[in-house]
């Protein structure tokens, strides 16, 4: 009956992706949302099910994803974003073999203008590169992953070193960095996993600089200081050129957001993450 079910589904869902009307877009969204709670609640239960429908599942999600941005209703794209949020661990060996699409498709969605879109397609990017990140780290051939992880660290780097790269661009390269900080060790050598800290803790002190305490730059704040932990976590010794790059961190953040609620939570990110490190201070 669950087989039954979600192949009718599916094939639902197949013949309204074209959405040429927003009433069809409606029913669409229902059928995706329906999908995703179907997946969570049924199918890693039924191994026959998880084989024969995973990567129709993943068709109907690229598929959605791949539709234009200048849409009268954003319903499918949207439950697609969510379905990857919520579901991203079923889908995630194709995430990994076709992620160079998948990104680009995702970074379309972070880059909209309707605020819904944006931040859940955020969602989805954060599980994505989770997924990917985990993959690489678990990957058994290192020369294949290894172009993997390539291509999105020259991404990020690429957004990162741009003038022209918006505050949104900036946020998912510096999430990006942070999700891919743990196979950093597998895949770089020790001083260009240095570099990478330097490099997301100046981006860092660029963006509290720019901002205050009582705009919207507040909201991308965790994912900064997640990122700054985790780059921080990757290396095997924090020296002097480490503490004061931290330090610069710390200094500009409460100089610039010293009236945000909770502020202890940069300290809690830092210097969670900062447990596993080696202290070498010069004498």
């Amino acid at each position: 009956m669950k087989l039954e079910r979600l192949e009718e589904l599916l094939a639902s869902l197949q013949a309204l992706i074209s959405l040429s009307t927003p009433r069809r877009s409606i029913e669409a969204k229902h059928l995706a949302e329906e999908l995703a709670f179907f997946c969570q609640n049924a199918i890693y239960s039924e191994e026959q099910l998880y084989a024969r429908t995973t990567s129709e599942i993943f068709r109907y999600v690229q598929k959605a994803l791949s539709l234009p941005r200048e849409l009268q209703r954003y319903d499918v794209p949207v439950a697609a974003l969510k379905f990857i949020a919520k579901c991203g661990d079923l889908v995630a060996s194709y995430l990994l073999e076709d992620y160079h699409s998948f990104y680009q498709s995702l970074k379309k969605w972070c880059l909209h203008q309707n605020v819904t879109v944006r931040k859940t397609a955020f969602s989805a990017l954060c599980e994505f590169l989770r997924r990917v990140s985990s993959g690489l780290t678990q990957g058994v051939n290192k020369e294949a992953s290894s172009s993997v992880f390539l291509y999105f660290i020259k991404e990020f780097k690429d957004v990162m070193n741009s003038a022209s790269s918006s505050r949104y661009e900036n946020e998912m390269a510096i999430r990006g960095y942070g999700y891919f900080a743990a196979p950093c060790l597998l895949y770089m050598r020790e001083e260009e996993v240095y570099y990478m800290f330097h490099d997301v803790a100046q981006q860092a002190v660029m963006f509290f600089s720019a901002g205050t305490s009582h705009d919207s730059l507040t909201e991308p704040l965790p994912a900064y200081m997640e990122s700054i932990g985790s780059a921080l976590h990757a290396l095997p010794r924090a020296d002097d050129a480490v503490l004061v790059r931290l330090d610069a961190v710390l200094e500009t953040f409460f100089k610039h957001f010293r009236f945000v609620t909770a502020s202890h939570f940069l300290v809690r990110y830092i210097f969670g993450f900062a447990d596993g490190c080696t202290y070498s201070v010069a004498e």
